[in-house]
């Protein structure tokens, strides 16, 4: 008998090629964020609130570097308050009206344009935040994403945003006349004379207290306006009849005020927002004075909050 043998042969075969090799680039640093402490007088426009660093492999590398929404947008974003109120702000590409945002991003927040660039570069982050006549005092924040997208592959950075806002009150006593006029000698004691209003403009819901000391001739507890060395005694009044103005209790607001007309208390008023005037009256006893002259005092008026 026969035998057939067949040999079968398995060909094994082995490519070898070269791996693609990506560049790759990173946010290696997002700088600051921190608005500082700012006033409500005014708001902020195109502060540089921060640099973001990219690092790339090469030079040639491209990117699309966005900015998310934050943690806080309601339409726009949101720094935060600890008990809910906000302060609406704007990120923008460099010094320029190019609002940043994350649009065509994988995963879009806030459709606003990205920027795009290749190689290493640094990105100056500018912001502007409506604070003028905002209140409550205190820390607001915000959480950002900075998102990373080079060949198809997303990465993110975090940065917190940080803003102290103390609020900021305006006093004008320009419109304060200090007149009470010319009299006879022998002529009755006068009373509830308008020597004018104080203007005060501080931040809706701001409690403050307006003071005036007392004077440069004070004598028993009383304010007098002096010619030579004469005398005549006066009373500054919060308003038509109203309760007699001191400086009692500023200390409450500002421990380091030094009381000086501890007779009567200041005015405690709350800030709308708006301007609010405040009238002055005087009363003043001329009735036993018989020496001719300009009696004179100097009031120093203080605003604290």
């Amino acid at each position: 008998m026969k035998y057939r043998q067949i040999f079968a042969f398995l060909l094994l075969t082995v490519i070898l090629i070269s791996p693609s090799v990506y560049a790759t680039c990173s946010v290696i640093s997002i700088s600051h964020g921190d608005f500082g402490t700012v006033t409500s007088q005014n708001n902020i426009n195109q502060y540089l609130l921060a640099e973001i660093e990219i690092q790339c492999d090469t030079p040639t590398e491209t990117y699309r570097l966005g900015i998310d929404a934050g943690q806080h947008q309601s339409g726009y974003r949101q720094l935060k308050h600890s008990n809910g109120d906000t302060l609406s702000y704007q990120l923008f590409q460099g010094n320029n009206p190019t609002e940043w945002g994350d649009r065509e991003m994988p995963i879009s927040t806030y459709s606003q344009a990205v920027v795009s660039g290749s190689g290493s570069q640094i990105y100056p982050l500018y912001a502007s935040v409506a604070t003028k006549d905002q209140t409550p005092d205190g820390l607001y924040t915000d959480t950002i994403n900075v998102i990373l997208d080079n060949n198809g592959v997303s990465s993110t950075s975090s940065k917190q945003i940080r803003l102290q806002l103390e609020a900021f009150c305006t006093l004008d006593t320009s419109q304060v006349s200090g007149e009470f006029g010319t009299y006879p000698i022998g002529s009755q004691n006068i009373s509830n004379v308008n020597l004018g209003s104080i203007y005060v403009n501080c931040p809706n819901t701001t409690a403050y207290k307006i003071g005036i000391n007392k004077g440069k001739h004070l004598n028993s507890g009383v304010r007098q306006m002096a010619f030579d060395h004469h005398m005549i005694a006066y009373t500054i009044k919060q308003g038509n009849g109203g309760a007699e103005w001191g400086d009692k209790g500023l200390q409450d607001l500002d421990p380091s005020y030094t009381e000086t007309f501890s007779a009567a208390n200041p005015l405690s008023q709350t800030g709308t927002g708006a301007t609010q005037a405040f009238e002055l009256y005087g009363d003043a006893i001329i009735e036993t004075i018989n020496t001719t002259g300009r009696y004179t005092d100097t009031l120093i008026v203080t605003l604290i909050w």
